[in-house]
């Protein structure tokens, strides 16, 4: 089934998250986060050292820290600029949540 939800509009609304810089993963680390939207341990690396996407991204986001801001954005993986609309909606249901609770929590 085609996507509704436009290539234009998913850019627009992935750039806005990435420029007035939202917390997209909350109080979440980013491995768990993603979890909850992807299943990372059956995805693969696109590190050799690691087995799955799950080891990858805590390697590169948690112990080096040498990804980018904004990866996910253009990691293939996730597709979420060409991805189905289920997973694209979970994944701003998702960070509209944990952005939310973040900011509560500062409160």
């Amino acid at each position: 089934m085609a996507s509704k939800i436009s290539e234009i509009t998913r850019r627009d609304i992935l750039d806005s998250i990435f420029l007035e810089q939202i917390n997209m993963y909350g109080r979440l680390g980013e491995t768990e986060f993603l979890s909850r939207v992807w299943d990372l341990d059956s995805m693969p690396s696109t590190d050799a050292r690691f087995s799955n996407a799950t080891g990858d991204i805590w390697q590169h986001t948690v112990n080096n820290e040498d990804w980018e801001p904004g990866w996910v954005f253009s990691d293939a993986r996730f597709n979420l600029m060409r991805g189905d609309d289920e997973t694209f909606l979970r994944f701003l249901s998702l960070t509209a949540k944990e952005s939310e609770a973040k900011a509560v929590s500062r409160r």
